[in-house]
């Protein structure tokens, strides 16, 4: 079931009046919510689904991780033992010699997608089951990819997957959904109706009410946080649904949007808890308790008192009690407004503090926090931090087949990079990010970028006078050139390559070079230089693999590729024994 509406029409408190419902006939219930930093990493919504499902807290170590899923797999059906690779890989707590790591990205990420749905599927069995993931307009695709999945394979469980989302995030389910519900604003009599319920009935409201159906145009929070500013400011005297009017207030009194309304309300809150709300908001939509109190430096009675305040009045909800005390924002629209309530330099201390937390909390946090650390890092202005976090969560999101994730967390790492003073060790790091984003375009299809990253890549190389690095990025020139189909500058970047790595002796990066020079010789129809650039690369990896210095399938890479010169200058009785030899192989 997909939810759609504008910010502030209903889309939450459906999910919520659901989701009550659903846990008092018995049903288990999992939520969890995209956030704005989560599209550069892998899957974050499924990630916090599944530590609820397996009660992992944020500080449990990566033993305990594993411990808790394999107990509760096994309670729940033997026969999922294997799944528990994938799952353990998407929680950041897979032995690091399991043969699941070497699986291809595409393959990992079909496992980590079968094991979603069939623990789903289990568990339905035990219980219905309802899955609710809001805000899919911030989900990265690797979220996408695990619910389209799930919606695909589960319509005969006892299942209800339930996103929500804004129009401008488009149908990010496609056509698996079952039911799409769009909300729209309300219409006026609706509107009328919801003012009744929420004011009461007293005649002398009745031109108040014009007056706020009239603003809100149809936005059910707008109206509800409009009373709930008139009741503060003492227009409204009374209780819920039944109020009288204290004062009529003025026309401008009333703020055109319902951003201005929680604007206005959060600045009326006492100054502890305003503090307090805008701390929150600087940590995300879902707040740890324990977080919240390091990164606010109140004492724990101070900090619970505020907290009490601020879910009297709606702003925030307890939202998950096991395995830790955690706290979500009522609305992503109050989280929003709040956070921008903050001064530049306020917000920039405390997601700098908010690092310094999570570091001093969960000593293993750069393994299973990794993505939030790169977001507080950048957005603190902790540069060094910063280049190291986002690097390690774009390789993560790389690893999970996030390949768009990938590039965005590796081109925040440039911008971060850039705002560090110019020193080799982190001419070195650029270099290093640039190939790492020429890896992570390749399956995203976008030669333009990989050919500029690479000659910035090559210009630091120069820089740097590093001669290895340079016929290595020579060598990547000369096979991006081949791959987009012209080789005759794929010709002079291999040879290029073949004469650097010649002069280092080098003989891995000769290899290489002459690999590519092969391809793009046969690509020009030059069969016989391509024929003997292959034959000495056969030769190499041949001895090489004899000695015991390569493993795989390069010797039979490359033979192929001999063999199909040898035919082209119809040479079938060498090309024969060639394919006999890596039978051999």
């Amino acid at each position: 079931v997909v939810v759609v509406g504008e910010a502030g029409v209903g889309k939450s408190r459906l999910l919520h009046e659901v989701t009550r419902a659903a846990e008092r006939q018995g049903w288990t219930v999992l939520e969890a919510a995209a956030v704005p930093y989560g599209r550069g990493a892998g899957a974050l919504p499924v990630v916090e689904l599944l530590r609820r499902y397996f009660g992992i807290g944020e500080r449990d170590a990566v033993p305990a991780v594993r411990e808790k899923v394999a107990g509760r797999l096994l309670m729940l059906d033997e026969g999922l033992k294997d799944v528990l690779a994938p799952v353990l890989a998407l929680l950041d707590a897979l032995p690091e010699d399991w043969a699941f790591r070497a699986l291809d990205p595409e393959e990992r990420q079909r496992q980590i997608q079968e094991a979603v749905a069939r623990i789903v599927a289990c568990e339905s069995r035990r219980a219905p089951l309802l899955l609710v993931v809001e805000d899919l307009h911030w989900a990265d695709d690797g979220t996408l990819g695990v619910l389209q999945a799930l919606a695909a394979r589960l319509g005969g469980a006892r299942v209800v997957l339930a996103v929500s989302a804004r129009p401008e995030a488009g149908p990010r389910l496609g056509r698996e959904a079952d039911v799409e519900i769009r909300l729209e604003p309300l219409p006026p009599a609706p509107a009328g109706a919801l003012l009744d319920a929420l004011l009461g009935d007293d005649p002398g409201l009745q031109a108040l009410k014009g007056l706020l159906v009239e603003r809100a145009a149809g936005n059910p929070l707008f109206l509800e946080e409009s009373v709930r500013a008139l009741v503060e400011t003492g227009a409204l005297a009374g209780a819920r649904g039944a109020y009288r009017l204290a004062r009529m207030p003025d026309r401008l009194e009333i703020p055109a949007t319902v951003q201005a309304v929680l604007a206005a309300r959060i600045d009326r809150l006492p100054a502890e808890d305003k503090r307090l709300l805008q701390t929150a908001a600087v940590i995300g939509v879902d707040v740890p308790l324990a977080l919240l109190r390091a990164v606010a430096g109140l004492g724990d009675e101070a900090v619970r008192a505020a907290l009490g305040r601020l879910q009297a009045a709606e702003l925030l909800d307890e939202a998950c009690l096991f395995p830790d005390l955690e706290y979500r924002f009522r609305h992503a629209l109050t989280h929003e407004v709040a956070y921008r309530s903050l001064l530049q330099e306020r917000r920039r201390a405390l997601h700098a503090a908010v690092v310094e937390a999570i570091q001093s909390l969960d000593p293993q946090a750069a393994g299973r926090q990794i993505d939030r650390l790169a977001h507080h890092a950048f957005q603190g202005e902790l540069w060094e931090e910063a280049v190291a976090y986002l690097r390690r969560a774009g390789a993560r999101a790389a690893a999970r087949s996030a390949h768009a994730e990938a590039v965005g967390r590796f081109e925040q790492a440039l911008v971060a990079l850039a705002r560090l003073p110019r020193r080799r060790e982190l001419q070195q790091e650029a270099l290093a990010i640039r190939l790492d984003l020429r890896r992570a375009l390749l399956p995203l299809g976008r030669p333009d970028r990989i050919l500029d990253h690479l000659a910035q890549a090559a210009a630091l190389a120069e820089a740097l006078e590093d001669r290895r690095e340079l016929a290595r990025i020579s060598a990547l020139r000369a096979n991006h050139f081949w791959w987009v189909g012209d080789p005759e500058p794929a010709v002079a970047a291999a040879l290029r390559a073949l004469g650097l790595a010649s002069e280092l002796g080098d003989l891995t990066l000769e290899t290489t070079a002459r690999f590519y020079l092969g391809q793009a010789r046969h690509a020009l129809g030059d069969y016989r230089e391509a024929t003997a650039c292959f034959r000495a690369v056969v030769d190499v990896a041949e001895r090489e693999i004899g000695i015991g210095r390569l493993r795989g399938l390069a010797p039979l890479f490359f033979g192929a590729w001999l063999v199909r010169c040898l035919l082209e200058l119809g040479a079938v009785a060498e090309a024969r024994e060639q394919v006999e030899r890596a039978a051999r192989l």
